[in-house]
């Protein structure tokens, strides 16, 4: 850039400087890799953004976040989900520019396991019942029983507190899966199923 000034009497000067416009800043380039995405609890899971980068600069810093409050200012970690659900993880990567990219991988976390057992005591395997039918069934075993639940052809239809279960179902007519669930206060699960057909 170059300005010229003139004085009155016509006597001139000028003065240059030179500009540099360099092209706007691209945003890097985010990836994720997460090993298992499924498994039961409690579920070690290795997360890691190895492979990211910036087309024109450089990664300054990158974070994953693990979907359920565990943060970590690094480019891989492992994290152990101890509960059961669905977590999203994510890694944020910023460039030397401040702009910045993510990517994400969805975790699914089951419950573990009951070392307890359910006994269903009525209606009898493959009996044949009425539409209207009593469902009794009992879990027992060393961890105590927080809950049990009654599903129809897999719907929930009731859920009662503690160990014990009789509850009056309606079934329409034809065949029928009954499926009493006992969840322990670990989160751990259990179940029976028997199939009947009601007429």
């Amino acid at each position: 850039m170059k300005a010229t000034v003139t004085d009155n009497a016509g006597a001139s000067a000028s003065a240059s400087v030179t500009l540099t416009v360099k092209p706007p800043n691209k945003p890097p380039v985010a990836m994720l890799s997460v090993t298992p995405t499924s498994g039961i609890a409690a579920l070690t899971v290795t997360a890691s953004s190895t492979g990211s980068s910036d087309p024109d600069g450089t990664i300054a810093s990158t974070k994953i976040d693990f979907g359920d409050g565990t943060i970590l200012s690094a480019a891989s970690g492992t994290h152990v989900y101890s509960a059961a659900g669905s977590f999203t993880v994510r890694t944020t990567v910023t460039d030397n520019a401040g702009a910045t990219t993510s990517a994400s991988s969805i975790v699914s976390v089951q419950a573990p396991l009951s070392a307890n057992a359910v006994t269903i005591s009525a209606p009898l395997n493959n009996s044949v019942v009425s539409r209207w039918v009593t469902v009794s069934a009992a879990a027992t075993g060393s961890v105590s029983i927080a809950k049990m639940q009654l599903y129809v052809d897999g719907v929930l239809r009731s859920e009662v507190a503690g160990s014990k279960l009789s509850i009056l179902a309606s079934l329409s007519v034809g065949a029928h899966s009954i499926t009493v669930q006992s969840v322990d206060i670990n989160g751990g699960l259990a179940k029976s199923s028997v199939t009947v057909t009601a007429q």
